[in-house]
């Protein structure tokens, strides 16, 4: 349970330190760099443990494995969780990446896992209708922020069940460490091929608060937190680990309200409880089905 915690609360600011650096820097390149700090600080883990040797056990499929893992985790949804964040507040992009239970439970279904009938879809049913009242809050019906923090949604929710499966293959570091290497590769690529440049220059150019921000960002988001992180996913089933993510919208929707001064609507409000609840369903459920499979 305390790497339950310990993950939602570090999840839970990530919208938050990231939207201050959003006016200055781009969100590809903070996605870059924060995931270059966190290869670094699970590189210290591995060692610590004595644990490097594994990372050359790995087989070639496991390296194809951990190599689609890498791209869309941070090549892919990372980058357009930074990208939602941009666009639209920190709260929004908050509860909508938060409905990837939905996602969870949908690929769950597809690879198998979980009965494709009418009662799994009603949770679906429910996210899709409260993202809708999100994107609605200030009139808006067409919000790309929200778009992008429905595709993060959607492949992070991938991302959890294709781990669950390749952690009985690998220890949860050594995927970590193999897949953001790829991940980071294949961002690196994107920036030089689109333009953007990989510059990232002096973090006191940017000031002692966004550099702090930063290396927070670097070393507990992207690092410390990925290992809590696994280690829930380990203890628990992928569906009852995504029940932090139910979570985790109030907590950030309170601290943006605190600490970057947001306001939300009544909209807002209505499609996190509808989003929550299809989330909570899903957990209720699944743990009726799966007695003594944790939280």
């Amino acid at each position: 349970m305390l790497y339950f915690i310990l993950t939602l609360f570090f999840y839970s600011t990530l919208e938050i330190a990231s939207k201050p650096l959003m006016g200055f820097m781009d969100p590809f390149l903070l996605t870059l760099v924060r995931f270059l700090i966190g290869i670094f600080v699970l590189l210290i883990f591995i060692f610590l443990r004595g644990q490097e040797k594994e990372l050359l056990k790995i087989t070639g499929k496991q390296l194809q494995k951990l190599a689609f893992l890498g791209c869309l985790n941070i090549f892919f949804s990372m980058s357009m969780l930074q990208m939602a964040i941009k666009t639209t507040s920190a709260a929004t992009a908050a509860v909508v990446f938060c409905s990837n239970p939905l996602f969870v439970l949908l690929f769950s279904i597809i690879n198998g896992d979980e009965k494709a009938n009418f009662k799994n879809f009603i949770p679906i049913i429910f996210g899709i209708a409260g993202t809708y009242f999100v994107m609605t809050d200030k009139g808006v019906v067409i919000d790309y922020g929200v778009i992008y923090a429905l595709l993060a949604s959607i492949s992070f929710g991938l991302f959890t069940v294709m781990n669950k499966k390749l952690l009985k293959e690998l220890h949860s570091l050594t995927i970590n460490v193999a897949s953001f290497f790829f991940g980071i590769l294949v961002l690196f690529i994107f920036m030089l091929l689109s333009g953007k440049g990989v510059a990232i220059g002096s973090f006191l150019e940017y000031g002692f608060k966004s550099t702090s921000l930063v290396l927070y960002l670097g070393i507990i988001v992207s690092g410390i937190a990925y290992i809590t992180f696994f280690k829930t996913l380990q203890r628990y089933s992928a569906v009852s680990s995504s029940y932090m993510f139910l979570l985790k919208p109030s907590v950030a929707t309170i601290l943006a309200i605190m600490l970057l001064g947001e306001r939300v609507g009544l909209n807002f409000w209505i499609g996190m409880v509808m989003i929550a609840t299809g989330g909570i369903i899903i957990i209720y459920r699944y743990h009726q089905d799966h007695p003594g499979t944790g939280i």
